[in-house]
């Protein structure tokens, strides 16, 4: 294999239907004998504009032809100030592909949410020629494209920016190739999602082109089987929101599942009355570990429901999130300065000054304690009032994860780690989310955000699974 080749883009698109091959593409056998490159270079003649006001508008209205090899103003006509204009904004624009980008390729649909994109397999050429520069692309198809395939699709299931990847290929000439595009990878399983925007391109699904068979399914392994109330498959930018949209998500090894919040209430999976437990529920939330199938062992035995004639506390007077005045405490949400009586669920500084153990989270910021005892959710839509389409689950697992490192005997948080940069932080707790350390400038600006943000007031509901708060 060769390092790269150079092409020159001449402005052609491809063919009409879904994904053809170019007209004059070599065949697979000739494809198969050409010279093989690590990357090819593309020079895309594109428009740049201008502040320069046009001189002499009044003469006249300009040709509006001009020739494709004017790339300067030394070799424009004098006498049409138009053009000259028009040659002076003319540069050439150089971009490398490479062996495994996602590309988007030049259609009709160029600026639309169907674009194509596909992914670059190969780079060959016959020889150095810079017009006869070949790519093998695997496609990637979008709602659309797959209802045009599949007649039972429903493209509503995929968001606008949605493909998935195929096994379907097509070669096709360099020159088609207009920019390279990240493709985000999404499990919705994952504790460490993208972050989606409505025009972030993304995939979570196969498709086998020849059996016409798209894998996962839309709602696969989501929700309550069989019992689900809305088995449509989740949209993060649907078109049309529902009142079922809100789900929860549990995240602990053994379930990592997400539920319709309107399908929790329904089959009543929600805290009983009938059950009580001696932590209340924000530490309930923050003892599911999302890196183990059990509780969090410093706080298994508050969370651990019982049968008993506890009295159980009001939203109200006994909140699970934090407040304004927790802000200025520092000890942790929805925490009263005087211990609650014990006929009451217990906040996190109760169970930890019970275990002698108060001080092992006095170093952290209040925002990273309030959003460890926080739901993990999510509902489609732009990010807003702290909602996101993927869901706050990487935010939340990290806060528990800090707050786990300070539960350990010899890894307590305290200024040591004021001198870690974060990506030695983050390597000593295993986790990727680099700007959200125990890092004190982030955490501060989420304390502020909290103030305003709606997601954590939801519902007190369980996880059907393991019966975990969620």
């Amino acid at each position: 294999m060769k390092g790269k080749i150079r092409c020159r883009r001449k402005g052609q698109k491809s063919q009409g239907g879904v994904f053809p091959a170019s007209k004059d593409a070599p065949s697979a056998e000739q494809f198969g004998r050409m010279l093989r490159f690590g990357q090819c270079e593309v020079e895309n003649i594109v428009s740049v504009e201008s502040d320069t006001e046009e001189s002499g508008s009044d003469t006249g209205s300009s040709d509006s032809t001009g020739s494709s090899d004017s790339t300067g103003s030394s070799g424009s006509d004098s006498t049409n100030p138009s053009l000259a204009q028009k040659d002076d904004t003319l540069q050439t624009n150089v971009v490398t592909f490479r062996t495994g980008d996602s590309a988007v390729l030049a259609s009709h649909y160029d600026g639309t949410p169907n674009l194509w994109v596909g992914y670059i397999t190969e780079i060959c050429a016959e020889s150095l020629d810079i017009d006869k520069v070949w790519v093998k692309v695997f496609w990637t198809w979008s709602g659309r494209d797959l209802q045009a395939l599949i007649q039972s699709f429903d493209a509503s299931e995929f968001a606008p920016y949605e493909r998935a990847v195929s096994n379907y290929a097509t070669i096709e000439s360099a020159s088609t190739l207009l920019d390279v595009k990240h493709m985000y990878e999404w499990d919705e399983q994952s504790l460490d999602p993208p972050e989606l925007d409505f025009d972030t391109l993304f995939t979570r699904s196969t498709l086998s082109y020849a059996r016409k068979v798209v894998n996962p399914k839309a709602a696969f392994e989501m929700c309550l089987p069989g019992k689900c109330r809305s088995p449509r498959g989740y949209n993060p930018f649907s078109a049309h929101q529902h009142d079922d949209t809100i789900m929860h998500f549990c995240p602990r090894i053994t379930c990592r599942r997400w539920y319709h919040q309107i399908c929790l209430l329904h089959w009543n999976k929600i805290d009983s009355s009938a059950v009580t437990h001696l932590a209340d529920r924000g530490v309930r939330l923050l003892a599911v570990d999302p890196d183990d199938g059990q509780s969090c062992p410093l706080l298994a035995y508050y969370t651990d429901g019982s049968e008993s004639n506890m009295m159980q506390v009001d939203d109200d007077e006994h909140p699970d999130v934090c407040s304004e005045s927790d802000h200025q405490s520092n000890s942790g949400p929805g925490i009263p300065i005087s211990a609650p009586e014990p006929s009451t669920p217990y906040p996190l500084d109760f169970v930890l000054a019970e275990m002698s153990r108060s001080d092992v989270i006095a170093d952290l910021p209040p925002a990273l304690i309030c959003i460890s005892q926080c739901p993990i959710v999510r509902r489609p839509g732009p990010a807003q009032d702290g909602w996101t389409p993927a869901g706050n689950v990487k935010e939340v697992v990290l806060a528990r994860r800090l707050v786990y490192a300070a539960f350990e005997p010899d890894e307590s948080i305290n200024d040591n780690w004021s001198a870690l940069n974060p990506q030695e932080c983050c390597d000593r707790i295993g986790v990727s989310f680099r700007y959200a350390t125990p890092y004190p400038p982030y955490w501060q600006r989420r304390e502020k955000e909290l103030e305003t943000e709606t997601w954590m007031y939801q519902p007190p509901v369980i996880c059907p699974n393991c019966n975990a708060a969620i």
